[in-house]
């Protein structure tokens, strides 16, 4: 009985000590994220901003709650205002803003969230190195992603469907950035590359489907090397690309391939009429 005694205390001090280091507490609409935050319920239409960030080394994890707006102006998760450094953003839904969760900054994680129904962009990524953006869905947004100024991210295992413009939209300067593993369907065009600024990007091992103007658009003629292998690529219009700097094959290298093949190599076309021998 003693013993049950202690060990009922310990947990109960030890649960109490998690849900305080994990800030577990009420927050509102507006409210401004100031340590490591766990919200408890949703949030629901927000008349301006959802949450704000404005300090490093914080993490929000929504638990799968909903921040809703009721607007077209301001942002769900708002974590811009000034550049942040290792923050976290995690398991949110986010719903009804102008953009869903707006981010600059450095070695910071935005993952498992979902943004939906906004007006302009799903995630927004302003500027920032070294962040990890994966397993996050953006749909039925004006954009899915949009990214701009950024180098050595990682955009992994994310989904983006039916957005009204892109899923995935580089901008400005973007350079040494890895997308894989992502699925990038139903969108008026799957990655939109519109600047000539853009340069060392690898961007392999995506699912490129069912969009309606192009899977890929790369639009300057002066837009650095790329390199773009092991995609699926099944769309009204597979790739539209006026640089001749792309590079969409790399060396036929040993390993299974986006169509189970034993090779890596190029990419896989579906309106390629050809035989691949091969496999690559």
């Amino acid at each position: 009985m003693v013993f049950g005694k202690i060990f009922s205390r310990f947990f109960l001090l030890s649960f109490f000590s998690l849900i305080v280091s994990m800030g577990v507490f009420a927050v509102a609409c507006g409210d401004y994220i100031t340590t490591d935050t766990a919200l408890t319920e949703d949030l629901l239409n927000c008349p301006r901003e959802g949450v704000n960030l404005e300090v490093d080394n914080v993490t929000l994890d929504c638990q799968g709650h909903t921040i809703s707006g009721n607007n077209d102006v301001y942002v769900g998760v708002r974590a811009f205002q000034k550049i942040l450094n290792n923050v976290k953003i995690r398991n949110c839904v986010v719903e009804g803003f102008y953009a869903g969760i707006v981010f600059q900054g450095y070695d910071s994680e935005i993952s498992g969230n979902l943004s939906k129904n906004n007006t302009s962009q799903g995630i927004e990524i302003l500027s920032g190195e070294r962040n990890m953006v994966s397993g996050n869905i953006a749909e039925n947004n004006g954009n899915g992603f949009s990214i701009e100024d950024v180098k050595y991210n990682n955009f992994l295992n994310n989904i983006s469907r039916n957005n009204a413009n892109s899923g995935f939209r580089l901008e400005r300067i973007v350079i040494d950035n890895i997308f894989s593993g992502n699925t990038v369907n139903n969108n008026r065009f799957g990655f939109d590359i519109p600047t000539d600024r853009i340069h060392g990007n690898q961007i392999f091992s995506n699912y490129i489907k069912g969009n309606t103007n192009y899977g890929i658009v790369i639009r300057d003629q002066w837009t650095g090397a790329n390199t773009i292998y092991n995609n699926y690529f099944h769309n009204r219009v597979n790739a539209n690309d006026f640089s001749s700097n792309t590079n969409w094959n790399i060396e036929k290298t040993p390993g299974t391939n986006i169509v189970g093949g034993s090779y890596l190599g190029g990419n896989y076309w579906s309106d390629y009429h050809g035989r691949d021998l091969d496999r690559d």
